[in-house]
């Protein structure tokens, strides 16, 4: 029993002796279970494929869970696989242990196969790894490198006549095909297998040629509207061939045109000393070839020479003359002629002036000359000189004296 209360000391006194009860409360203080976390890796391609799993994770409920999915994406981004889908840690997301005691709280890391389209732009290197990082993974096949991912095609078109002569140039178009394909970089396949692309394998159309003096007896695929139709082509060469007959045709404008070299002797008045020479030829143009039924020319004749050039001739000694123009010296000889003809100007002529012979004789020429080097009469004389009493006074007379 309390019989007093001291508020200075703020106790409680007791009487002696008295017993007192105090009544207790049980506090229950709960055991601290740690919580577990997994992430998983899967192959969304496969199935979900199980492709690993990190260790389980311990920690604390309401703790943050340490872990990164970096290193593991890595891997098999080496092995050929792309992220999907991150169930984990999504652009730096932070996760905590969650209190459920009765599962294992499960993260998913989702992973799907990378495709690669391989073009010519794009080929692979046969032999090596697809994938840079995994060396022992799959391998590029041999028909993807790049001289078997394209192909040039060409459409040859040829003008000919019935026996194969070729009537005019051919046209040769040429298209480059190309292959592409989709492939797996996991397992190496092919997704979709390699195929040529006929979209750029396109060849414009082509008009019909007309050949003058042919018209066409036999034309082969793919002709339309007088024309070569466009086309796609497909992995062979094309070749075609238009062929032609000959139309009926004329020859007309022959011509044969004779051509004469004459060479005249004459003296100075012209009076004739001796027969002419005479040299022939002829100049013959085919002929044009003309088109029966349009008359048009379908192809112009030739001459069988452009221009003709005629023999040398011989100067002739005529008895009492000398020859004065109208000729060379070669050779020690007096020629002429040797003149050039053509179809426009088929005769030609020369003329050979001869010119009297003096009837004084050398010793009346030089009468009262002394001479102290070679008379000139031995220059006179000499038959490869093209000299005469008269030309006397323009030579150089060295050594001569008493010429007034």
């Amino acid at each position: 029993m309390v019989s007093k209360v001291n508020s200075n000391t703020k106790s409680v006194l007791v009487a002696e002796h008295e017993e007192a009860t105090m009544p207790y409360i049980k506090i229950e203080i709960p055991e601290h279970k740690k919580q577990l976390a997994q992430v998983v890796y899967r192959d969304t391609d496969n199935d979900n494929e199980h492709l690993a799993s990190s260790a389980v994770l311990e920690g604390e409920a309401g703790k943050r869970i340490t872990y990164s999915t970096d290193r593991v994406v890595k891997h098999f981004k080496n092995k050929g696989y792309t992220l999907k889908n991150n169930g984990f840690d999504p652009e730096g997301q932070v996760h905590y242990f969650d209190s459920n005691d009765a599962t294992i709280q499960t993260f998913y890391v989702d992973l799907k196969h990378e495709l690669v389209k391989v073009t010519p732009q794009h080929p692979g290197k046969p032999n090596t790894p697809i994938n840079n990082g995994d060396s022992l993974g799959p391998k590029w096949e041999k028909e993807t490198a790049k001289s078997n991912l394209f192909k040039d095609i060409t459409r040859t078109i040829n003008y000919i006549d019935e026996h194969g002569k070729q009537l005019a140039g051919s046209i040769v178009q040429m298209t480059r095909l190309t292959q592409s394909g989709i492939l797996d970089k996991v397992t190496g396949k092919w997704i979709k297998p390699l195929t040529w692309n006929k979209s750029n394998g396109t060849l414009s159309s082509q008009i019909l040629r007309e050949i003058e003096g042919y018209h066409i007896v036999e034309i082969d695929r793919n002709f339309e509207n007088n024309s070569y139709k466009k086309e796609n082509v497909k992995e062979e060469n094309h070749l075609i061939n238009i062929i032609y007959a000959l139309n009926d045709v004329n020859i007309k404008n022959t011509r044969l045109v004779p051509s004469v070299q004459k060479i005249k002797f004459t003296d100075e008045e012209g009076n004739e000393l001796q027969a002419p020479s005479i040299q022939e030829n002829v100049f013959i143009y085919t002929g044009d070839t003309v088109d029966k039924v349009t008359d048009k020319v379908l192809k112009t004749g030739s001459w069988n020479q452009q221009s003709y050039t005629y023999d040398v001739v011989e100067v002739p000694t005529i008895k009492g003359y000398v020859a004065d123009s109208g000729y060379i010296i070669r050779d020690n000889k007096k020629i002429t002629g040797n003149l050039t003809a053509t179809y426009n100007t088929p005769n030609v002529t020369r003329t050979v002036i001869y010119k009297k012979c003096n009837s004084k004789t050398h010793a009346d020429i030089f009468k009262g000359i002394s001479l102290s080097k070679k008379p000139i009469a031995s220059i006179i004389d000499d038959p490869t000189q093209n000299y005469n009493s008269n030309h006397i006074s323009s030579l150089d007379l060295v050594g001569l004296s008493g010429i007034k």
